[in-house]
C-alpha cells in the first residue's frame, strides 16, 4: 500500500473535523480564561489560603479559650489599640513578627486613630490590609 493511501485511511474527513473542533475549543477556552475578570473579591494572581484545623479535643479547647479572650464581646472584633501579641496572632496571616510590628508602631504613634494606619507598617500592603481589617476595631 502506498504512503498516500495510508494517509487517506488515517486522515479521514471526520477525524480532521474532530481534531479541528477540539483545537478550536481549546483556543476559545484559553482566550476566555485570559480575558475574563477575576472572581469578585479576588485579585489576579492572588492565592486562596485554606486553613486546616485538626479536630483534636485538647487543641480545640485551647483554641477556643484563646479565641474567646481575644475578641471584643460587643463587636466580635479584636480591639487594635489594646490587643496583645497573642490576640493579634489569632488573625490568620499574622505571625509573631507582624504582631510585634503592629504593637511597636502602636506604641510609637500613641495608638491607632484609623485602621488604614496599618498600611504604614513595613510589610503590610493594601491586600494584607483588606484581608485583616474586618477582624479589627478601634478602642
Amino acid at each position: 500500500m502506498s504512503l498516500w493511501n495510508k494517509c487517506k485511511r488515517i486522515f479521514t474527513i471526520e477525524r480532521l473535523i474532530w481534531c479541528g473542533c477540539t483545537v478550536m475549543l481549546a483556543v476559545i477556552f484559553l482566550v476566555i480564561g485570559l480575558t475574563v475578570p477575576a472572581l469578585p473579591g479576588f485579585e489576579r494572581k492572588e492565592t486562596i489560603k485554606v486553613i486546616y484545623r485538626d479536630e483534636n479535643p485538647v487543641e480545640s479547647a485551647v483554641e477556643s479559650t484563646v479565641e474567646s479572650s481575644s475578641v471584643d464581646e460587643p463587636t466580635g472584633k479584636i480591639p487594635l489599640n489594646s490587643a496583645t501579641k497573642e490576640q493579634l496572632m489569632s488573625v490568620s496571616g499574622i505571625g509573631e513578627s507582624f504582631a510585634q510590628r503592629i504593637i511597636d508602631y502602636r506604641e510609637e504613634i500613641g495608638g491607632f486613630t484609623d485602621l488604614s494606619q496599618l498600611m504604614k507598617i513595613e510589610g503590610i500592603g493594601e491586600s494584607r490590609y483588606k484581608s485583616w481589617a474586618p477582624y479589627f476595631s478601634l478602642d
